[in-house]
């Protein structure tokens, strides 16, 4: 039987496959301690935290969306629509 895996591993490869196994053991192994002493609390912290990051994130590479064009839909032209009507 032939898995089509030729077993070879580049340099960047191992590098990126140990550091994030260190990476993801850091997050596992704190998350876990955090829980055992804190509770349910640690849990709430942790996903405020990435939700966070993730809009950090988001902002950095999407920083005038609500801006471009003339009328966009959605949210930014509804709120624009009704402070104008006031």
């Amino acid at each position: 039987m032939q898995t089509g895996l030729d077993g070879d591993v580049s340099l960047v490869g191992a590098v990126a496959l140990g550091v994030g196994t260190t990476t993801a053991a850091g997050i596992f192994v704190g998350s876990g301690l955090a829980v055992s002493s804190v509770g349910g609390a640690a849990i709430v912290s942790l996903l405020l935290a990435v939700g966070a990051m993730v809009e950090l994130e988001r902002n950095a590479f999407t920083p005038g969306v609500g801006t471009k064009g003339k009328e966009m839909t959605g949210r930014v032209v509804h709120a624009r629509h009704h402070r104008r009507c006031r």
